[in-house]
């Protein structure tokens, strides 16, 4: 039986909180313990589901987006709770009423029984059809992957920026190289600028190492050099610019 003190540890490993040595234990662990890896996947679909509903804490809701998101599957489950959530809350009510009102007088009570089956097999029904949608529709993207590290100068400074030609069809993906590993942060905030001025935020995608990464498809990133701003998320949710910039060209 798994104990608290091991749920818990995996709580915390999931959202990216242990240290190095003890991450390696529990990955070892996992490898020659079925039902650890069994509790694993439990403990991922309640944080999910706590996410879902708003239930974590700041610094557990920057985790999760920043360390948990880090798969593809975990991002396709995520969409999945969400969608059928939204299945579940626009039409089980609806199903109910409808199906308490079917047979009149005294099979009132085995209307409302078996209207409550048709709600159940309706929403198994849905998760399969949504579930088999994803797996369809999500197909994962090639990567064109570069590494960057934090410059202090600014461009009229001479910067040699790392010159990229990623095709339009492939995604960018970008490792910052944090310039404080050891001193990691909540979360992160990354604001990418071009040679214009215009600016947008990008979502953090995972950290690896002492680095974390953003991606950007290769269709949305035009000629000339671009400049990538990073601030660290405090667990209060309030934001610290961390000087310097990460810069790279588009050819």
């Amino acid at each position: 039986m798994i104990q608290n003190q091991d749920q818990n540890r995996i709580r915390l490993y999931l959202l990216g909180k242990l240290a190095d040595g003890e991450k390696e234990q529990i990955e070892h662990e996992l490898l020659a313990n079925d039902d650890l890896f069994e509790e694993v996947l439990v403990a991922e679909e309640e944080l999910v589901d706590e996410y879902i509903a708003g239930a974590l804490t700041n610094e557990e809701r920057a985790r999760f987006e920043l360390h948990f998101l880090v798969t593809p599957e975990r991002q396709q489950s995520l969409r999945f709770a969400h969608a059928l959530r939204r299945y579940v809350t626009t039409h089980a009510s609806e199903r109910s009423d409808v199906s308490g009102s079917f047979l009149p007088g005294f099979f009132s009570k085995h209307s409302r029984i078996l209207g409550l089956a048709a709600t159940v097999v309706a929403i198994a029904i849905m998760a399969g059809a949504l579930w088999f949608f994803f797996l369809r529709q999500t197909s994962p993207p090639t990567f064109a992957t570069v590494t960057l590290v934090m410059s202090p100068n600014t461009r009229n400074e001479g910067v040699q920026a790392i010159r990229i030609k990623p095709p339009a069809e492939q995604t960018l993906r970008l490792y910052l190289v944090l310039p404080n590993p050891k001193m990691p942060a909540a979360g992160y905030h990354v604001k990418l600028l071009d040679v214009n001025g215009e600016s947008r935020s990008l979502k953090v995608a995972g950290q690896r190492n002492q680095s974390i990464f953003v991606e950007i498809p290769g269709s949305q990133l035009k000629r000339g050099q671009y400049a990538l701003n990073l601030s660290e998320v405090n667990a209060d949710g309030t934001e610290q610019r961390i000087p310097g910039s990460y810069y790279f060209t588009i050819e």
